[in-house]
C-alpha cells in the first residue's frame, strides 16, 4: 500500500472448514481481516517473530478474504478472544410458503422435490418463507448484549432474507448465516426468507409425459423424465443465535 503495507488475499478452495496458521513475510505492521462479502474490517490475532507475522485463522466453506497490513504494531503479540454462539430460538412453528399464486403451510422443513403436488415438486425459481420467532432479551444494544445471526442450516441454493421488513442480506454459500442484529427486537419478530433454486427441476418436470404444456424450452433434451431431481429450498432448522 503505497510501499508502506500488504495486502494477502487468502481463500478456502473446498467445501468443508478449516482452520490455519498463516506465516506472512511481513514485520511491525498490524494485520486486519477485510472482508468482501460483508464489507466489515475485523482485528484479528497474530504474533510477529522472527521478521515475520504469523496469524490464526478460520476458514468456512469456500471463505474469502483480504489480509492488510496498513498500521505500525506497537506491540509483537495480540490475542483476541473467539467468539462464543449460543442458540436463543429455534423457528419451529409452521412456515407458510408461496409457490407463485399457490400457499402451502410446512409443518417442517423439506426439499421442495419431495411433495406430491407436482407444481411444488418441480418448481424452479423464487419461493417465499414467512414465519414469526419470539426473542426474550435485547440485543446488540452493548458489547456486552452480544450480536445476533441468523442460521438458515441448508440453503439450496440462494437465499434473500428480511427480518421485521428490513432487508438483513443474501447468502448464496455456507455457512449460510446472517448478522441481523440492527433488526431484531426483544419480543416478537417477524421473518420473510426469499428461496431461489436452479432449473433442472422445472426441466425435468415438462419432460414428464403428461404434461400438455411446458413452461420451459431447450433446443437439446439435456434432462429426461426420469433425471434425479435438485434438492430445494429450505432444508432442516432455521435458528436465531447469540454471538458474544
Amino acid at each position: 500500500i503505497g510501499g508502506q503495507g500488504a495486502i494477502y488475499w487468502l481463500n478456502n478452495r473446498s467445501d468443508a472448514a478449516t482452520n490455519a496458521e498463516i506465516s506472512f513475510r511481513v514485520s511491525g505492521k498490524i494485520p486486519e481481516l477485510w472482508n468482501p462479502v460483508t464489507g466489515k474490517i475485523e482485528k484479528i490475532s497474530y504474533q510477529i517473530k522472527d521478521g515475520r507475522t504469523i496469524v490464526p485463522l478460520n476458514f468456512e466453506s469456500w471463505d474469502a478474504f483480504f489480509i492488510v497490513f496498513k498500521d505500525k504494531a506497537t506491540t509483537n503479540s495480540v490475542a483476541i478472544a473467539a467468539k462464543k454462539e449460543s442458540t436463543l430460538a429455534i423457528i419451529s412453528t409452521p412456515w407458510k410458503v408461496s409457490f407463485g399464486e399457490k400457499s402451502v403451510t410446512m409443518d417442517k422443513l423439506s426439499s421442495w422435490s419431495e411433495s406430491t403436488d407436482a407444481d411444488i415438486k418441480y418448481f424452479s425459481g423464487t419461493v417465499i418463507y414467512h414465519n414469526t420467532f419470539k426473542i426474550n432479551s435485547p440485543i446488540g444494544r452493548s458489547v456486552e448484549a452480544g450480536r445476533g445471526a441468523l442460521d438458515l442450516g441448508e440453503v439450496k441454493n440462494i437465499a434473500e432474507v428480511m427480518v421485521n421488513g428490513k432487508n438483513v442480506g443474501t447468502v448464496w454459500k455456507k455457512p449460510f448465516k446472517l448478522d441481523i442484529t440492527e433488526a431484531i427486537k426483544a419480543g416478537d419478530n417477524t421473518i420473510q426468507i426469499k428461496v431461489t433454486n436452479l432449473w433442472p427441476n422445472r426441466l425435468i418436470g415438462d419432460a414428464q409425459p403428461d404434461v400438455k404444456q411446458k413452461t420451459t424450452f431447450t433446443t437439446m433434451p439435456f434432462y429426461r423424465a426420469d433425471s434425479p431431481l435438485l434438492p430445494s429450498g429450505l432444508l432442516g432448522e432455521v435458528k436465531i443465535n447469540l454471538l458474544k
